[in-house]
């Protein structure tokens, strides 16, 4: 395997680590105030939200759909080559261990 597949998957894994720290259950969506954002958006399985747009988005990338990514991404690291998983990369680029040649 190569060192950009490593880094890949140890991008997945971290992923996958913290939506399985989350709160599992299916969340649900309400208007946020001040006391619910205090220190988290999310508070046992709601979404606070200033508006429906962050709300929605919120709700779209809930764990479940988090780990079913990163289920796929994990597949497909072990079946493209090194050119097809730079495509990969962009989610990660900012991450200190990115190499400069591995960017699309």
């Amino acid at each position: 395997m190569s060192d950009l597949a490593d880094f890949l998957l140890a991008r997945i894994a971290e992923d996958e680590r913290v939506a399985r720290d989350a709160d599992p259950s299916p969340w649900t969506a309400r208007k946020a105030t001040s006391s619910t954002l205090v220190g988290s958006a999310m508070v046992l399985g709601i979404v606070a939200a200033t508006d429906a747009v962050h709300g929605e988005y919120l709700l779209r990338y809930q764990p479940s759909r988090v780990l079913a990514e990163c289920e796929s991404k994990r597949h497909l690291v072990g079946q493209l080559d090194d050119d097809l998983l730079r495509l990969l990369v962009p989610p990660y680029a900012d991450h200190p261990d990115c190499r400069q040649e591995w960017r699309p």
